[in-house]
């Protein structure tokens, strides 16, 4: 007697499936925009701190912070407009773990937030007092190169982007001429840049959990294009899955 499937293997209906993309496509887009008309108006109110301090040593920062905005900015717009003109999938999700995994890891990001209320030891810094400053401007410069990765990433794959796991067309340009997952690796950067800038207890603690979860996302994905696609597993030997693989056969 085979066991029964876990939560995130129970299979779904067509009808879940259906209405889950409807989601995907109609609700989603208009929250990136919000959060992207978030992004604009940090951005602005550090454009008007630069041009008041213009002259003085601070204003690299605040160059670099704006630079960091508009790039986030950018992301989460093309993330939008991407969801709300993607094509229609191939196949549609048949697991729970289409769904929930690519939420779960869209939305984790606002919970960096709680770090704040975490007890004050899970957020004093682990770097020495000397370094703080160096590793916070290190941690903008990976999480800009980030951005622009995955930004790299989203305009190669076009229409073909989605949050849920479904099928659509298989990407080799660009980036993905050498990594699966090149926006992922975009997030992970932009990981190790907060990590730079704060590398807290708390910050590691939920650093770790966005790992593991954009991992199995990963995982999963690659499980749907494998099955959906024979052609997909070359890929697989050919690039790397986060890294490039400098190494074998291209």
């Amino acid at each position: 007697m085979n066991p029964p499937p876990t939560a995130s293997e129970t299979p779904i209906s067509p009808g879940v499936a259906r209405a889950a993309l409807a989601v995907e496509r109609y609700v989603l887009p208009w929250m990136y925009a919000y959060f992207a008309w978030q992004w604009l108006d940090v951005g602005l109110a550090h454009f008007a701190e630069y041009r008041k301090h213009a002259a003085e040593p601070v204003a690299q920062g605040l160059a670099v912070e704006l630079t960091r905005d508009l790039l986030r900015f950018l992301l989460t717009a093309f993330t939008g407009g991407m969801l709300l003109f993607s094509r229609a999938p191939r196949t549609l999700p048949d697991r729970l773990k289409h769904i929930t995994v690519p939420l779960v890891m869209s939305f984790y990001f606002p919970l960096y937030a709680l770090v704040e209320r975490l007890p004050a030891e899970l957020r004093e810094s682990l770097i020495p007092s000397e370094w703080q400053t160096a590793a916070a401007l290190a941690g903008l410069l990976v999480s800009l190169l980030g951005y622009v990765i995955a930004i790299w990433a989203l305009i190669h794959l076009g229409r073909s982007f989605a949050m849920l796991v479904s099928v659509r067309t298989v990407v080799s340009s660009g980036p993905y001429a050498y990594v699966r997952h090149p926006i992922y690796l975009g997030y992970v950067l932009e990981l190790c840049g907060l990590l730079l800038a704060s590398c807290s207890p708390g910050m590691l603690l939920f650093g770790v959990g966005f790992a593991g979860i954009l991992v199995t996302r990963a995982r999963i994905e690659e499980e749907a294009l494998c099955a959906a696609e024979a052609g997909y597993r070359e890929t697989v030997a050919r690039t790397g899955f986060l890294l490039p693989r400098f190494s074998g056969r291209r």
